[in-house]
């Protein structure tokens, strides 16, 4: 069961579902602090609509996480592409 605490706690990651249909909600993001991230927040054309990290705000994460995977997906997003 999911608790408030899953939802407050710092550097947790909540997965729901299973690939290639998980939602992860995470409570911390290299690079970014909640402000940020809530003011480049995207709606989604997903019904209901929900929020998720902009582009620019996916960029800078990416950036500051740093690993090979980051840096290719920082290359897709640079081409237009969506990495995910």
């Amino acid at each position: 069961m999911l608790t408030e605490e899953d939802l407050t706690h710092p550097d947790r990651a909540v997965q729901l579902g299973v690939a290639p249909w998980r939602i992860n909600i995470l409570t911390r993001i290299d690079g970014l602090i909640w402000d940020e991230a809530n003011v480049a927040a995207e709606m989604t054309t997903w019904t209901p609509p929900s929020a998720v990290i902009g582009r620019r705000a996916r960029i800078t994460n990416k950036r500051a996480s740093g690993s090979d995977e980051d840096h290719a997906d920082i290359a897709r997003l640079d081409a237009g592409e969506d990495p995910s």
